[in-house]
Formats: C-alpha cells, sequence, structure tokens
C-alpha cells in the first residue's frame, strides 16, 4: 500500500478535511493501542438463544415489512396499534444492539489492520 504524494502533486489545501487523510503502511504500523481493562465478561454478550429468541425474530420480521406498502403497513398500525408500539420498540432495542456489536467489530478490524502492518512491514510480506 503506496500512499506516498509525489513530489509534482500539490500540497493539501486548507479547505482539505483531515479526515480524508489515508493513513501511510508506516503511519498504521505506528499506532498504537491498549488492551481493553478487566477481564473478558462474555457473559455480557447476548448467548445464542437470546439472538434466537429476540434478535432474529425482529430482524426477520423488519425485513419482511419492507415489503409491504405503506398501506398495509398503515391498516396494521390501525389494527392492532400496541403491536406497532411493541414492533417499533423491539426495532430500535435491536438497532441499538447491533451498533454496538458494529462498534466493536471496527474497533477489532482497526486493530487487526495495525498489528498486521507492524508485523509484516511494507515490502516484507506477500499480503
Amino acid at each position: 500500500m503506496n500512499t506516498a504524494k509525489s513530489s509534482t502533486e500539490a500540497a493539501p489545501s486548507a479547505t482539505e478535511n483531515p479526515d480524508d487523510h489515508v493513513l501511510t503502511y508506516e503511519e498504521l504500523a505506528a499506532i498504537d493501542f491498549e488492551p481493553m481493562g478487566g477481564p473478558p465478561n462474555l457473559m455480557s454478550l447476548p448467548n445464542n438463544e437470546d439472538w434466537a429468541a429476540d434478535t432474529m425474530p425482529t430482524i426477520r420480521l423488519a425485513y419482511l415489512t419492507l415489503f409491504k406498502t405503506k398501506r398495509q403497513i398503515i391498516a396494521i398500525c390501525r389494527d392492532d396499534p400496541d403491536l406497532q408500539a411493541d414492533f417499533l420498540n423491539a426495532v430500535i432495542a435491536v438497532q441499538d444492539r447491533l451498533k454496538a456489536v458494529c462498534e466493536t467489530l471496527s474497533t477489532v478490524e482497526m486493530r487487526l489492520l495495525i498489528a498486521g502492518a507492524a508485523a509484516f512491514p511494507e515490502g516484507t510480506a506477500d499480503r
């Protein structure tokens, strides 16, 4: 991965977003991180039964809802307002749960990229 700019390229302008900077291999390898404190607590994660009983049914119902027209959904809401409220609350709860999962996976992805860049300096491995 070579992101170095040639001497003929213009310097970044003052209006460029610093968040758009692409890290070089060396910059990535130089990043440090610390492990989370305390022992791992796998009990804080949902188990397979929780996912099967709560999360996955909500995801499946949400997916099926994508294939309903607005009129159909309005009719469902009018027929059973409690069902609509319960389903909406379940969707929000699952969204929150999945956001936390995605944040965890993003953090692990970055740590693996950093460690990989440090373990295999550019040009030393066929990666």
